[in-house]
């Protein structure tokens, strides 16, 4: 049996234990790991999905090529994954390297851009819940997601390029910013495109046969995602 990941306010804390709920789950289908997970459809879809074998893993090469991801290596309430990093400007406001940023190599540009529609979305960030720590963002928490990037750039077919050129136009214009040890740090602002990444992960859960998942992930999200009531949302 198994729950969800649970993030709370103070003034939920004397309700947190008593609304714990619990669902089953099967070890093996997750290699031993404990998905943190408290909705049994979604388990139940994430098991299916597992047992086909596909994975990110299977469009990915091991060496550095033109095909490349950049993507944080921390999140929140979003992951993040561009055709570059996000910008980072010093005290004095000249651009510099950001220094939490990972690299992720494709076979192809089509599978680059699947991978830049599927890994931006709340599939994505339901699955990072399921098996991540909750802070760190590294490529095992991605290049397992059972999902067929060829499968879904076969599935876009000639909308492939056109939608993630339109992603990427949107990340490029909606960058958040923090004050780090004097620097401006910026990040991709996921939550303010979700119009965008919504329409994709629907088409993407169409093509792998798993549209019914999409409420299920709709209310994990909702369950999940954490900000004060005039706060920027964190990364």
């Amino acid at each position: 049996m198994t729950t969800r990941l649970h993030r709370w306010f103070e003034e939920y804390r004397p309700h947190l234990m008593q609304s714990l709920t619990y669902v089953t789950y099967r070890p093996a289908s997750w290699n031993g790991r404990i998905p943190k997970l408290g909705l049994q459809p979604l388990v139940d879809g994430f098991e299916r999905l597992l047992g086909q074998g596909a994975s990110v893993k299977q469009a990915m090469d091991r060496h550095p090529n033109a095909h490349a991801l950049a993507f944080k290596k921390s999140a929140y309430n979003w992951l993040s994954f561009g055709r570059e990093e996000a910008p980072c400007y010093d005290a004095d406001g000249a651009a510099i390297a950001q220094t939490k940023y990972g690299s992720t190599y494709y076979q192809s540009t089509k599978l680059a851009d699947a991978a830049l529609l599927v890994l931006n979305g709340k599939l994505q960030f339901a699955y990072w819940v399921a098996i991540g720590d909750d802070f760190d963002v590294t490529q095992w928490m991605f290049d397992e997601l059972p999902v067929n990037l060829a499968a879904v750039a076969q599935g876009f077919g000639r909308d492939l390029r056109a939608a993630a050129n339109g992603l990427w136009r949107a990340m490029k214009v909606n960058v958040s910013f923090k004050l780090n040890a004097g620097k401006r740090v910026g990040n991709f602002n996921l939550s303010h495109m979700r119009d965008v990444t919504d329409v994709i992960d629907l088409t993407t859960l169409g093509i792998i046969g798993e549209r019914k998942l999409w409420e299920d992930i709709e209310l994990l999200h909702t369950q999940t995602v954490r900000t004060l009531v005039g706060d920027e949302p964190e990364e």
